[in-house]
């Protein structure tokens, strides 16, 4: 949820509180030909460094992790028959969906779980890429869709936790008929999303809130114009 200062942010930029849910790519950019990122400026490939506050929370997590990890083995040393069988259908349905979700990778044209667009550099997919970190130093960022565009939107600086950012800068905007908005399985975990422009290139988007993606669907469909979802 986005905190008062980011909300009225959010609404400066995009009147009438349009569909929203943070996204990110999934692993690392593919690092382009060096003449091709050259020739888009030579833009940062990877997030901005960590801040101190985010620094301070990664060392407490560090801390307290080894104690987790010893709970978690004392759970498994006191585990009932019907307790293993609970885990072991867990793991297997995780699994499955792992498997799911690679099968839909596939149908996009992505090969393994790695592929995140469609490998040319010249294409809209591509020069987003090129630029993803331009304005944004965070790997999370809000994707928007409002009436007439479909908009990236992110916080101005790295921040531990960036729906509480103060500033949001506009990252990327594109009217509403040169992209369009998939989702083949929104039961898939993690969630995709795959943004596909109009001269055919496309970009996949991983959803880490899995629970945030129905509703944003549903409020995309109920409010569409020329954006598909399907």
């Amino acid at each position: 949820m986005l905190s008062g200062r980011a909300h009225h942010e959010l609404t400066r930029l995009f009147p009438g509180s349009p569909p929203t849910v943070w996204c990110t790519v999934d692993g690392r950019i593919p690092r382009p030909p060096r003449e091709t990122h050259r020739a888009a400026g030579g833009g940062r490939l990877r997030p901005g460094r960590p801040r101190l506050l985010e620094l301070l929370v990664i060392s407490l997590a560090l801390l307290v992790l080894p104690v987790m990890l010893l709970q978690k083995l004392a759970r498994r040393l006191m585990e009932t028959p019907d307790d293993r069988r609970r885990r072991r259908r867990a793991q297997a349905a995780r699994a499955d969906r792992g498997a799911r979700a690679t099968r839909l990778r596939t149908t996009w044209g992505a090969v393994g779980d790695e592929q995140i667009f469609d490998g040319d550099w010249a294409g809209a997919a591509g020069q987003l890429l090129l630029s993803w970190f331009d304005r944004c130093p965070n790997p999370r960022r809000l994707l928007v869709v409002a009436p007439q565009r479909i908009a990236l939107v992110g916080p101005r600086q790295r921040a531990a936790y960036p729906a509480r950012a103060r500033n949001f800068v506009l990252i990327a905007e594109f009217p509403r008929g040169e992209v369009e908005l998939e989702s083949p399985d929104i039961d898939s975990e993690p969630c995709y999303l795959r943004l596909r422009f109009a001269d055919g290139s496309w970009l996949i988007l991983t959803m880490p809130d899995r629970a945030a993606v129905a509703p944003f669907l549903t409020a995309v469909r109920a409010g569409r114009e020329t954006c598909s979802v399907g």
